[in-house]
């Protein structure tokens, strides 16, 4: 049988997907297989978590699709894009919720499992991809994005990977745009900073010095309403570990289609002592 497309979960080597017009799993190496419903529109790409064997991205020409039970369901997951055709996808295997596909209108990124997408590379054409390799360069400290189409091969310099966590209410969402006190403070090596969003919105948090200058950028992307904690390991945008001192992290949000300046904006102070 012609397969279009396979995918061997990293955690148990006995699991495997594939794809046709269906998608076909196995777990016993190959021996025996079975067949899962498929998305609406085909089949193109399938990738798997890095952690766990039950989740499962497809892509085809509507867009990408999700499976966190082993195939039983599968949702579609474009949210806020159009319905493109999605030729590739990647999982970041250090940060599993971080996604990037490949369309015939360029890359895109999602930071949460796919809840929201924002294009990748501001001002470069929207080029045709063909395919997508991730890589950790550590000279630079960085993750490196390779992607090849019919113009060519280019590449982008990710920001270096930071954990964001995102916490789902108990109750209901935030009432309140809030940046919360990081903690510990002071701290050494690392803090945690949280903050809580009541709407989608267009989210920057930045480091600066007591001189104003820019540290690192923690996060820089459209996130949905819900309540953040993200953790700073003392590092700059290079990776290098700075001096103890005191910072200021700023928290400026904006309407993601309208921009702006910002429509809520809030600085704390922290201390980092070695």
């Amino acid at each position: 049988m012609y397969i279009l497309d396979f995918a061997v979960a990293p955690t148990d080597r006995n699991i495997i997907y594939a794809i046709r017009e269906n998608v076909f799993k196995t777990t016993d190496g190959g021996q025996t297989w079975s067949t899962l419903p498929a998305p609406p529109g085909g089949t193109l790409c399938i990738r798997l978590s890095p952690t766990d064997p039950r989740t499962f991205y497809v892509t085809n020409w509507l867009g990408v699709f999700a499976s966190s039970d082993g195939g039983m369901t599968i949702n579609k997951i474009n949210n806020n894009l159009p319905d493109i055709k999605v030729d590739r996808i990647l999982v970041d295997p250090k940060y599993p919720s971080r996604l990037f596909i490949g369309t015939d209108y360029g890359v895109y990124i999602s930071n949460n499992g796919g809840k929201v997408w924002e294009a990748l590379g501001t001002g470069l054409p929207r080029n045709i991809v063909w395919d997508m390799s991730l890589r950790w360069d550590m000279s630079l400290r960085q993750n490196i994005l390779y992607v090849s189409g019919p113009q060519g091969m280019w590449q982008y310099h990710l920001p270096l990977p930071v954990a964001v966590q995102e916490f789902t209410p108990t109750e209901s969402s935030p009432n309140t745009f809030a940046l919360l006190a990081n903690y510990p403070n002071p701290f050494n090596p690392s803090t945690t900073i949280t903050y809580a969003l009541p709407q989608a919105v267009a989210v920057k948090l930045v480091i600066y010095d007591m001189m104003g200058r820019h540290v690192r950028t923690l996060v820089n992307q459209t996130q949905v309403a819900g309540r953040y904690a993200i953790t700073w390991d003392g590092r700059n945008e290079q990776g290098q570990q700075v001096a103890s001192g005191t910072f200021i992290y700023q928290l400026r949000v904006a309407d993601p289609v309208k921009g702006g300046t910002g429509s809520f904006v809030q600085k704390q102070k922290m201390a980092l002592v070695r």
